[in-house]
């Protein structure tokens, strides 16, 4: 893994760059990336990002339930609800670039405010728009931890306790091999999927 990293270091750090520059866009800039992470639970997340950006920025904060269904339609799973959840999500569009600057704490108001939001959801859209130290405990990272130890099972999180137990061990384990969880996260999955995306 640590060669892994080194091979991979340059471009996870390019990537995490990226996202840092995002803190600073527009809070519609900001929503389209929460749109992103709103429609990537149980979807390829490739699919998802050919949809989810500037060319159908229109659709996705003034379209209607019936155009964002279409937009999301054979691309992501459970689209009807989550074309729900993005135009009910447009109601917090005011409060992206209000959101304290503690992760856990913006974290928390999303999870709260935001419907089809949990804690991976919210930890992946808080991580693609610059914030640290939160792990997206997603599938593929679950997998991957199992696979080498760090967790017993790949069960994934259902409450709130057990997602924050399963952050702290991820925590822990990155400390022990020195790498950063927001680099150990993107280099998991890009060992997993072949990619660096977000």
């Amino acid at each position: 893994m640590i060669q892994d990293f080194k091979n991979k270091k340059k471009d996870i750090r390019k990537r995490l760059r990226e996202f840092k520059e995002l803190n600073k866009a527009t809070k519609n800039k900001k929503f389209l990336e929460l749109c992103y992470c709103l429609c990537t639970p149980l979807s390829n997340a490739k699919k998802v990002y050919g949809i989810i950006n500037e060319k159908n920025r229109k659709i996705l904060l003034n379209g209607t339930e019936k155009e964002v269904q279409s937009l999301l339609k054979g691309n992501c799973r459970f689209h009807n609800n989550k074309s729900k959840y993005i135009v009910e999500a447009r109601d917090f569009i005011n409060k992206l670039d209000k959101l304290p600057k503690e992760g856990a704490l913006a974290r928390e108001i999303l999870i709260e405010n935001i419907k089809g939001i949990g804690y991976k959801e919210a930890s992946h859209f808080l991580r693609n728009v610059g914030y640290k130290d939160l792990a997206i405990l997603d599938g593929h990272i679950i997998n991957s931890l199992n696979e080498i130890g760090v967790f017993r099972d790949n069960k994934r999180p259902s409450s709130r306790e057990e997602y924050l137990n399963m952050e702290n061990e991820m925590k822990k384990f990155a400390k022990q091999i020195n790498i950063k969880l927001d680099e150990l996260d993107l280099l998991l999955w890009s060992n997993k999927t072949g990619e660096i995306l977000k």
